[in-house]
């Protein structure tokens, strides 16, 4: 059971993150699983994946279209509305946490917008175009992994500008 979970400040904290919330985390399950399993499995990973949300404490799931979920209910009930169902999980600071829950996205600004509709670099290989910085993963573009990337690299958007004829 796969599930892309997002995170949503508590209310009592809203305006808290800093910037965008942290992009959507995948958290697979195996088809026993139960919706406690669901949101224990996700407080781990967002407290684990992210050093300021340590001590984060999830309050409750928040599923899609105002879907009411009981908390022992199998997560392949809920499931058969979709495989990578988006959950956003309510949470807070816990006692331990960082000073605030914010997404740092580092101090590099980079773009990725690939093809393939990844927004955000996923641990494939990737490679950004010369011209306008935008990262795409290389098979993508019809490199394969054992082929190296040319010194100069183009996304389709910058190739094809720089081929249109001149209008004379």
């Amino acid at each position: 059971m796969r599930f892309m979970v997002s995170v949503v400040a508590a209310e009592e904290e809203e305006g808290i993150f800093s910037s965008a919330t942290t992009p959507p985390e995948l958290v697979v399950l195996p088809l026993h699983a139960s919706v406690g399993d669901l949101r224990a499995k996700a407080e781990r990973i967002l407290c684990n994946t992210y050093y300021l949300m340590e001590g984060f404490v999830e309050q409750d799931l928040i599923w899609p279209q105002g879907l009411e979920v009981s908390e022992v209910e199998l997560l392949f009930h809920v499931a058969q509305l979709g495989m990578g169902m988006g959950v956003w999980v309510r949470g807070k600071r816990g006692e331990s946490g960082a000073a605030s829950l914010r997404y740092e996205g580092g101090a590099e600004e980079w773009r990725m917008e690939c093809e393939c509709g990844a927004r955000d670099d996923d641990g494939e290989r990737m490679v950004a175009s010369d011209l306008c910085e935008v990262w795409q993963h290389t098979w993508c573009l019809g490199i394969p992994d054992a082929e190296e990337v040319a010194h100069l690299c183009f996304c389709d958007r910058c190739a094809s500008a720089l081929l249109q004829p001149l209008i004379v």
